[in-house]
């Protein structure tokens, strides 16, 4: 699993009354540190709980060789003719 943190997740519309509209800021800050510790407290029981540089120099460590030996014996597909790659202002 992983966990995006962002500063509103520690604040409360009382730290910064202009961001009162945002949901979840009618909650004290001291119980959004409550309940985030708590969220922590449950992950590192089960799993090695690291930061997004050490997830990636894990990833860079146990998969990077593997996947540079693949990649070497794969044959790469042009891209298909008259398929746009992307759509500008589209109404989605």
């Amino acid at each position: 699993p992983s966990l995006l943190l962002h500063p509103l997740d520690f604040l409360s519309g009382e730290d910064v009354g202009e961001l009162k509209f945002f949901p979840g800021m009618n909650q004290p800050s001291g119980r959004k540190v409550e309940l985030l510790s708590y969220a922590i407290d449950m992950l590192t029981d089960g799993f090695d709980v690291v930061n997004m540089r050490e997830h990636a120099n894990l990833f860079r460590r146990e998969y990077q060789p593997q996947h540079r030996e693949n990649a070497s014996r794969k044959r790469v597909r042009p891209p298909a003719k008259n398929v746009p790659t992307h759509t500008k202002n589209a109404d989605f």
